[in-house]
């Protein structure tokens, strides 16, 4: 068994004891309402089971598209050019990722099967990509159905001018570069609405008591439609953080 299989399987273990400890503790963020299970039969269980399997991720594992960009997403004519992005390396450049909980299993389940392509697509994207080398912006990796945000710059403190925040159209995958910064994350139906959403950026505001977990290089987190996020608020130890957001349009 190589380095990389045994890791792989090393991971899955862990991922299935965290999805087993989600399910009894009621901690997966899965929306009680019908529609939420409907598709394919998707209850907490067999979401729980499906997503400990990792498949979902092991989809992401090839090379994305030889398409090179600039730092403000330009498609280069000159491979030879590019210096920003060597994302169509066939070698996993960010090795040993894991999905931090909390994730809403269930919504995840009927997006990445409704869809299987854009997130296969997003993964790969977040696998194989030296973040290090590209600068703040907005990059194309399936036209305007999967695209990454880079930015770079202080975490805010907590306070009344930081709010709470959802979309309808696009899921997130947050993942910090470089840093570390904390990150709230609420069911929906938990949380107030204080700005009504807005259409052309896709976001709505709120205010909330949620938890906060720590974000750092290695754990990305998987935020759909059905969670109010606080993203980018300052942690102990850290004033400048790099961060990749990649949006997945929703099925």
């Amino acid at each position: 068994m190589t380095r990389d299989k045994r890791h792989f399987v090393r991971m899955k273990r862990i991922i299935y004891q965290l999805a087993v400890i989600a399910v009894f503790a009621g901690i997966d963020f899965a929306p009680l309402d019908v529609h939420a299970q409907a598709d394919q039969g998707w209850t907490r269980e067999k979401a729980a089971k499906w997503f400990a399997g990792m498949d979902w991720f092991k989809g992401g594992s090839g090379a994305p598209s030889k398409k090179k960009y600039d730092a403000f997403g330009r498609e280069l004519e000159d491979e030879s050019a590019d210096t920003a992005s060597n994302a169509a390396s066939k070698t996993i450049v960010n090795a040993g990722l894991q999905p931090a909980p909390p994730v809403n299993m269930v919504e995840f389940a009927r997006q990445y099967h409704a869809n299987p392509s854009r997130w296969d697509k997003a993964f790969a994207y977040l696998k194989n990509t030296d973040f290090s080398t590209l600068k703040p912006g907005r990059y194309p990796v399936d036209g305007d159905d999967v695209y990454a945000v880079i930015t770079l710059g202080p975490p805010k403190n907590v306070d009344d001018t930081t709010t709470w925040e959802s979309h309808r159209n696009f899921e997130d995958i947050h993942y910090v570069i470089s840093g570390k910064e904390k990150i709230g994350i609420i069911p929906l139906a938990q949380a107030k609405v204080v700005r009504q959403y807005d259409s052309a950026r896709d976001l709505a505001g709120y205010s909330a008591k949620g938890s906060y977990y720590v974000a750092t290089p290695g754990v990305f987190f998987i935020i759909t439609t059905e969670e109010a996020h606080r993203p980018g608020i300052r942690a102990d130890g850290s004033d400048m953080v790099k961060k990749l957001f990649i949006k997945v349009r929703k099925s």
